[in-house]
């Protein structure tokens, strides 16, 4: 019998996802599916348990035996780029990839494409789960685990040193999970159940993107952005009930604010649009 060990969805895709598939004996390898057929099947069978995309475009994929592995996605499957044999853990439970970096709960830190060691964070207790990344503020949230309390402890993610820590009295066991909870919220698991904190300490996360008009002219849909929303961004699908446009996905060009596509689309349709990592 097979099982699930870490799965992750492919950004903007999401009927697609990756599975770190496991059995009584270990690794059974990375599987790719959309929908209900796979793609992808035993891709580095033995050697990956945790997964995780840094882009609809990039994969990588983790285990002890051979490293980081990187894989290539489009939209007829997934293509193994090989493995980075020296961006390695031994143990961990998972990683983080973020600012093409990857992060291991024990505080190492690699360069995701090339596997350059990049430095480690200082005076980091023990960690049982990746890390919470924030890009915006350069931000690094680790949960370390204490006997009877847990602390979350906070790292400027470019000097790799502490900026902050909150006692969670009474928090023990193994956090997993990580993950942000609302704008200044963070939430995880542990053997007793599911923990909520608000804090300060991970950074404001991003605005959605705001449209400032939206306007139908002589048969075309047009959405303008606010000026004050930086960033690149792309239309995706929230809904589709029926139709297609090819420009769904496709990010805007380099510094646009406005994005137009026939209004026989935008009756179909229902979008939403996502800034680009």
């Amino acid at each position: 019998m097979r099982f699930a060990n870490d799965l992750a969805v492919r950004p903007g895709h999401s009927s697609e996802v990756s599975v770190a598939r496991r059995t009584g004996n270990g690794s059974d390898g990375l599987s790719f599916f959309r929908d209900d057929r796979a793609l992808a099947e035993g891709i580095g069978q033995g050697s990956i348990s945790f997964v995780a995309f840094s882009s609809a475009s990039r994969l990588y994929g983790y285990g002890d035996l051979f490293g980081l592995q990187r894989l290539e996605v489009d939209d007829s499957g997934v293509q193994s780029l090989g493995f980075l044999q020296n961006v390695a853990e031994s143990g961990t439970t998972g990683f983080t990839v973020a600012n093409g970096r990857i992060y291991f709960p024990g505080g190492s830190v690699f360069d995701a494409e090339s596997g350059q060691a990049l430095g480690r964070f200082n005076g980091l207790s023990l960690s049982a789960t990746a890390p919470l990344v924030d890009p915006a503020s350069q931000r690094a949230v680790f949960i370390e685990r204490g006997f009877l309390d847990s602390t979350l402890a906070a790292y400027d993610a470019s000097t790799f040193s502490r900026v902050g820590s909150n006692l969670l009295a009474g928090v023990s066991g193994a956090a997993s999970s990580l993950c942000r909870w609302g704008a200044d919220g963070l939430a995880f698991r542990t053997g007793s159940g599911v923990v909520l904190v608000r804090t300060t300490l991970a950074g404001v996360s991003e605005q959605p993107a705001r449209f400032e008009s939206v306007a139908v002219i002589s048969g075309t849909v047009a959405l303008r952005l606010n000026a004050q929303t930086p960033g690149q961004y792309q239309l995706e699908h929230a809904l589709t009930i029926a139709g297609s446009w090819s420009g769904l996905g496709q990010p805007f060009p380099e510094g646009a604010r406005e994005l137009q596509f026939p209004a026989s689309t935008a009756t179909q349709e229902f979008f939403r649009v996502v800034r680009l990592p």
